[in-house]
């Protein structure tokens, strides 16, 4: 992956593990008027019938009602359709018939710590673990992995013991060598990762919220796949959309935030420069972040943001552009511009997990910022996340009773992985490319609108919308339809 590495670093977790925290802390901020700063490899597949099913965690089966997505819940009403709308069944429980399917499952833990080391509460337990098991459950009591019961092997990565690279080979070392599993659902940790499940022959389901490109579909054809993603390629879109939303005013200065990496680099001159310029508009100036190479080396973005602020400030800068950093850039740069007393108009879109920012910056410097989204759960305050919409989504919730992108990624993962299964002709990761390849529009993804997949496409998003913050929830919520994307 090309990915920055930081995307596991503190900040990274934060962005990530928005869900509960901003259940939380952002009633809690309406209450007090105030927030921060005031304002595939050999062995993984088992053709014999197990003895026992497999499963994780609690019984996911009742959870989910049955295997219906009906019940009601507090603030949304649920209606059961008989079926996912993710090629997933939910009419009757099936119990796999066919063996089993080791699935390797990445998850972040210890972020009490994390959370601890910068200031913020953590409301979301220690780790996602315990999200995943009731998952596994449903999949299970419901065919499995076309027809194989799923064996979850899970790994766990602390982000404070060691550098991003060696959590990376730690966990591929988990998945490859001391448990062959056929796929892996899980966090991208850092650049040198989905390099090494290729070499294993493993798909990996790369579910994090950060800039991608397709230079990581390219190099791995087939092995590594991201049914939420919009890549960066595809995002023109973002600037003709915030044209459209009159963000660039008279005689704007525009400044751009990115990561100094090779993906942020390729993105700002083969897209957001073109597409400005497009209509008239050049970049005032840049500021690129060096990414950390590990949490304990992360606090050095804050003296970063500090100089961004003072560059920034001199220059007169009155509109800036968030390249989406998972939540990171605004994290850091926005409590220091509050403190110089630097208040921009600011863009940005999913990938820089919006819901996120609204808990951890100050509302004044959030006020007038507008974005283009695709990711509810990570674009809007739980509550405001539409129900019954999404048949996939409200499985999702009905499984884990949870509305967070915590969860929804190995819903997402997982929903995906049986829906290409069933449309493959063989069990192998070639198999799973084929099946992937001849999804079209067909598969409904729990984190995201629509989706579509064929021949070399292997981030699946397909529509957007636009979105703007709302001072009078201090939240973002979109001010427009659905619309499609190349």
């Amino acid at each position: 992956m090309r990915v920055a590495a930081a995307v596991l670093l503190a900040v990274g977790l934060l962005a990530a593990c928005n869900s509960t925290t901003r259940l939380h802390s952002r009633e809690a901020g309406l209450r007090t008027g105030s927030r921060l700063g005031g304002g595939s490899g050999s062995g993984s597949v088992d053709s014999t019938v197990p003895d026992t099913a497999v499963a994780g965690g609690t019984d996911a089966g009742s959870a989910a009602g049955g295997g219906s997505t009906g019940g009601t819940t507090t603030g949304a009403q649920r209606t059961g359709s008989g079926s996912s709308g993710a090629g997933l069944s939910t009419a009757a429980p099936k119990q796999a018939t066919r063996g089993t399917v080791k699935i390797g499952f990445g998850y972040p833990m210890n972020l009490s710590a994390v959370y601890a080391a910068f200031g913020a509460n953590n409301l979301t337990g220690d780790d996602w673990k315990s999200y995943i098991g009731p998952i596994v459950t449903w999949m299970n009591a419901h065919g499995g992995l076309a027809g194989r019961a799923i064996v979850p092997v899970y790994h766990g990565t602390d982000a404070e013991n060691g550098t991003f690279q060696s959590q990376a080979e730690s966990e591929c070392a988990a998945f490859t060598q001391d448990d062959h599993v056929f796929a892996v659902v899980g966090e991208i940790i850092a650049d040198n990762q989905a390099d090494c499940y290729a070499r294993a022959n493993t798909p990996f389901l790369a579910q994090t919220a950060v800039l991608v490109d397709h230079t990581t579909y390219d190099r791995h054809p087939g092995l590594v796949y991201q049914p939420f993603m919009i890549s960066a390629e595809r995002q023109g879109f973002w600037i003709d959309n915030l044209v459209a939303q009159k963000y660039f005013t008279a005689g704007a200065k525009v400044g751009l935030l990115e990561m100094d990496n090779g993906v942020y680099h390729r993105f700002a001159d083969t897209v957001i420069k073109p597409r400005l310029a497009a209509h008239g508009i050049q970049l005032a100036d840049e500021y690129a972040f060096t990414p950390p190479d590990s949490a304990a080396s992360a606090g050095g973005l804050f003296a970063q943001a500090n100089n961004a602020v003072l560059r920034f400030r001199a220059e007169n800068i009155t509109h800036v552009i968030l390249s989406p950093s998972g939540g990171e850039i605004p994290f850091v740069f926005m409590q220091s511009a509050e403190s110089q007393g630097f208040r921009p108009r600011y863009a940005l879109n999913s990938l820089e997990v919006p819901a996120f920012v609204t808990q951890n910056a100050p509302v004044a410097q959030l006020t007038g910022s507008v974005g283009t989204g695709w990711l509810p759960a990570s674009d809007l305050y739980y509550k405001e996340i539409a129900h019954g919409v999404n048949p996939a989504e409200d499985l999702c919730y009905a499984i884990t009773k949870r509305n967070g992108d915590e969860v929804k990624r190995y819903c997402d993962g997982l929903f995906f992985l049986a829906a290409a299964l069933q449309k493959a002709p063989e069990f192998t990761a070639a198999g799973l490319r084929a099946g992937a390849e001849a999804l079209g529009t067909s598969y409904n993804s729990p984190w995201t609108f629509a989706t579509r997949f064929g021949p070399g496409r292997y981030d699946g998003a397909r529509q957007v919308r636009p979105l703007a913050f709302v001072p009078a929830c201090s939240c973002y919520r979109y001010t427009g339809p659905p619309v499609e994307v190349p």
